[in-house]
C-alpha cells in the first residue's frame, strides 16, 4: 500500500527519513556521553591532593554543584590532575590510594583541549587513615 503524502513521498520513504533524523538526533545529543564513557582512561594511585570547589547551585537553584579539583601520583611518578563532579571524592582523603577513571577535552575544544575532566572514583584500594594506625595488642 503507498500513501502519497503532500510532498509526493510515500508513507515508508517519510518513516525512514524520520528514523534516520532520531538516530543523527540521538547520536549528537546522547552520543558524547557514550563516547566519553567509551573514550575513558583508568588510572590507579596515590591522592595528592583533593579539593571541593565552591561553585553554589545549580541553575534551577534547588541543589548545589558538587565539583573537585584532584592531583593524584600514579605508580609510575607521573602527576594527573583533574577535575570532577562525582559526590564520591567527598569521601576522599589525601593519602588514598585509589582506582579512577577520567576523560581528555577533545582537541576541537580550544580553551580546554589536553585537559582532564569527568574524574570518577572506580574504587578505593587503601585509606590513609588505615595505613598510618598500627594495630595495638
Amino acid at each position: 500500500m503507498t500513501f502519497k503524502g503532500s510532498k509526493g513521498f510515500t508513507l515508508v520513504e517519510l518513516m525512514v527519513v524520520v528514523v534516520i533524523v532520531a538516530i543523527i538526533g540521538a547520536v549528537v545529543l546522547g552520543g558524547g556521553v557514550v563516547i566519553a564513557s567509551f573514550m575513558a582512561k583508568s588510572a590507579e594511585g596515590v591522592v595528592t591532593e583533593v579539593q571541593q570547589l565552591d561553585v553554589g547551585y545549580t541553575m534551577e537553584g534547588s541543589r548545589p554543584t558538587y565539583s573537585f579539583s584532584v592531583q593524584m601520583q600514579l605508580d609510575n611518578g607521573e602527576y594527573l590532575d583533574f577535575s570532577a563532579e562525582d559526590r564520591k571524592w567527598a569521601t576522599v582523603d589525601k593519602g588514598d590510594r585509589l582506582s579512577v577513571k577520567y576523560n581528555k577535552y577533545a582537541w576541537f575544544m580550544f580553551g580546554k583541549a589536553g585537559t582532564l575532566y569527568n574524574g570518577r572514583v572506580v574504587k578505593t584500594i587503601s585509606k590513609a587513615a588505615d595505613a598510618q594506625e598500627a594495630p595495638t595488642k
